[in-house]
């Protein structure tokens, strides 16, 4: 990694940016992940690629969808993670 992204990547977290869910999950959001990874790298220098397909599941009156991805970085995988909503 270069100097630019260590500095964008090992600033400090902004309190304001965290969000609250209704149940009391602490999040920040994925406009805020985004914003800082193109900082970081430039919106061409990273990207998401999905793993298969989302898996639903019927919560009664929401539908839970969570979907896995795969985190390149100037074309070097480097993390997975689900997502939810």
């Amino acid at each position: 990694m270069d100097e630019k992204a260590e500095a964008v990547l090992s600033e400090p977290l902004d309190p304001k940016d965290v969000q609250i869910r209704p149940d009391g999950l602490v999040y920040l959001s994925w406009t805020w992940y985004a914003e800082r990874l193109n900082r970081a790298f430039g919106r061409l220098g990273w990207g998401l690629i999905p793993q298969a397909g989302a898996q639903k599941q019927d919560m009664g009156n929401m539908t839970l969808v969570v979907w896995g991805h795969w985190l390149q970085i100037r074309g070097v995988t480097v993390g997975f993670e689900y997502g939810e909503c």
